[in-house]
């Protein structure tokens, strides 16, 4: 059998095989490699065209998991790493734009009315309707509205979302997100002094204080809905101080949300990361070493409770790595028209904006719509737009070592033209591999040193 995948040595001296064809990890000996072994595939993408009949049929099976609409162009704030903010090239700025009634109740209508098909196939699957922005409370009288008209017209539960920088909360609106059950996504990033960083208004005013005493505010009048529903988004760059970071959420754990994500500041399609000098960079990299050691420490110990923080910041690698696919054939993991990268399908998610444009996702920039609210999703478009990211992107992947595991995405690659284009790629394809690769090694580093695999997965 033809082989691809990639070695990687312990530091215990020990090497592996990784086979990115079976998924399977196999001990190949004590000589250090981290050889990538390619594949000699002779097959070109596009020798499988799509076929826009099978595309129409996943679509209307599949399509449609979550509806985001997105409110307004506008926010309140002004955080220096925002996409919206003119540091990146393929994103529009800041805006005044905001969705009105009609646009958002026919998307609405249209989304419940192709949730009915799609139910036949999922019949676990309840609604989502994500809202976001900009900053999704400059459009708050809207999100009333929606939840109020989708209640009264669903036949089913409905689960409603919003992300936001929370300065604009008050009680009022307090108490509707709780009525309403809302999965409340807060964007925090550790202490005063990092929040404010980066997260400020247009003064250059910090937003942590009115952060905190809105936090505070959700705790003292829903304390079983602050605990269930709201919870935290975390953005970090190389300028973040972990160790200070990690302390504040450690010291603060009883007071606030669980934490749903850490994430960094992209690097795609910006030169953000140009300000920061490679001994700053070296120092990043060196704490996030050093509490990658402590959290290994932690899962040795038996005493030692996991910290969230930890957990959350190293656990994502280990949850793909762990959760990936072994001796299962690529053709019944993906569809056909969409073999290769993580990429979805576009349609999966619908991201509807103030025109009343379909686009992939709340992330990609709003510059290759694939469908509108009167006609819903466009097969020729979403094949068009699968088409030159199969050329653009696609083109190297049938051979790549880390085919199954690669994590590229639209936002990645789709330029402000509307076009594909790789070049602007960060991390790029050979920088991804070595990342896979490390993921591996530093698992098995762990497991080699006593850290079981079933103490890993718990905390996933």
């Amino acid at each position: 059998m033809e082989q691809r995948g990639f070695y990687f040595s312990t530091k215990n001296g020990n090497t592996y095989f990784y086979n990115d064809i079976e998924g399977n990890v196999s001990f190949y000996g004590n000589e250090p490699s981290d050889k990538f072994v390619f594949g000699k595939s002779k097959l070109n993408i596009n020798d499988n065209p799509i076929n826009e009949t099978e595309l129409a049929n996943y679509l209307k099976m599949n399509s449609g998991n979550q509806l985001i609409l997105l409110l307004t162009e506008a926010c309140n704030i002004r955080c220096k790493y925002c996409v919206y903010s003119g540091n990146y090239d393929n994103q529009r700025i800041h805006g005044e734009t905001h969705m009105d009634i009609s646009t958002a109740k026919r998307a609405v209508d249209k989304y419940l009315e192709h949730y009915k098909e799609r139910k036949n196939s999922n019949l676990f699957d309840n609604p989502i309707i994500g809202f976001y922005g900009g900053e999704s409370f400059m459009n708050y009288r809207l999100i009333e509205e929606v939840v109020n008209y989708t209640k009264e017209i669903s036949e089913n539960p409905i689960m409603f979302s919003t992300t936001t920088n929370a300065t604009l909360l008050n009680d009022k609106r307090i108490h509707f997100l709780a009525e309403n059950k809302f999965i409340l996504s807060i964007s925090l990033n550790g202490d005063k002094d990092e929040n404010d960083r980066l997260r400020v208004f247009a003064n250059n005013q910090g937003t942590y204080d009115i952060i905190l005493k809105n936090l505070n505010r959700i705790r003292v009048l829903y304390p079983d809905y602050y605990k269930r529903y709201c919870q935290l988004l975390i953005t970090i760059d190389t300028g973040t101080d972990l160790h200070r970071m990690r302390a504040f959420f450690k010291e603060n754990k009883n007071i606030l949300p669980k934490i749903a994500r850490i994430s960094q500041v992209g690097g795609a399609f910006t030169d953000w990361y140009d300000q920061y000098s490679l001994e700053e960079k070296e120092k990043f990299l060196s704490s996030l070493d050093e509490l990658r050691e402590i959290y290994k420490e932690q899962m040795l110990s038996g005493n030692v409770e996991k910290e969230e923080f930890l957990s959350i910041l190293f656990n994502a690698p280990i949850f793909g790595i762990l959760n990936r696919f072994r001796n299962v054939p690529l053709e019944n993991r993906r569809p056909p028209f969409l073999s290769y990268t993580g990429a979805c399908v576009p349609g999966d998610k619908i991201a509807v904006n103030s025109k009343g444009q379909l686009h992939v996702c709340e992330r990609v920039n709003q510059t290759a719509p694939i469908g509108d609210i009167d006609t819903w999703l466009s097969v020729p478009l979403i094949s068009n737009m699968l088409k030159e990211y199969r050329d653009k992107v696609m083109d190297n992947c049938v051979n790549c070592p880390i085919q199954s595991n690669c994590e590229l995405c639209y936002p990645g690659v789709l330029g402000g033209d509307g076009k594909f284009n790789k070049k602007n790629m960060s991390p790029n394809c050979q920088e991804m591999r070595i990342s896979v690769q490390t993921d591996f090694r530093r698992i098995w580093e762990m497991v080699e040193d006593g850290v079981g695999f079933e103490q890993l997965i718990p905390n996933l």
